[in-house]
């Protein structure tokens, strides 16, 4: 996943051959700067965006302020992003109602990703959040929502 506030990988490639593109600067900068680069990155899936990326925002609210950014800039898409601020793991997805309709949920899909960091998380079909207590596991744990989208397209 595309890294804002830090070193990672790009949305459009396979996990393992990404480049990165990254944000320096505070949380201001990164919702300033931050949904235009993600859409940019994103990921096309059988005719739908995904954007999974790690944010070093340093709290949930900020965390759900983008994703509802990158979600509208988007148009129609399906957004994953994480951050593990202060060590403590946080995945929030946000999935527009054409998404939906084709099968995916913000709420499977984050499930699936924070078991990859021994924690949990719920939500709607639209929306959902989740923690985890292995913050060392949050790239893999975004890695594992995008894959989980493109099979579900697939």
């Amino acid at each position: 996943p595309p890294v804002l506030g830090g070193g990672g990988v790009g949305a459009a490639l396979p996990p393992r051959e990404r480049a990165a593109p990254a944000f320096r600067g505070g949380g201001a900068a990164i919702l300033a700067a931050g949904p235009a680069r993600l859409v940019a990155d994103a990921a096309t899936h059988d005719g739908l965006k995904v954007v999974t990326a790690r944010c070093e925002l340093s709290d949930r609210d900020q965390l759900l302020e983008l994703s509802d950014r990158v979600r509208s800039a988007l148009g129609d898409g399906a957004v994953v992003l994480g951050s593990a601020a202060g060590g403590r793991p946080q995945l929030i997805a946000s999935f527009t109602r054409s998404a939906v309709d084709r099968g995916l949920s913000a709420a499977e899909i984050v499930k699936q990703a924070a078991a990859v960091m021994g924690g949990g998380g719920g939500g709607r079909d639209t929306m959902a959040q989740a923690g985890g207590k292995d913050a060392a596991k949050l790239d893999e744990a975004l890695e594992t929502a995008h894959e989980a989208i493109r099979a579900k397209l697939s």
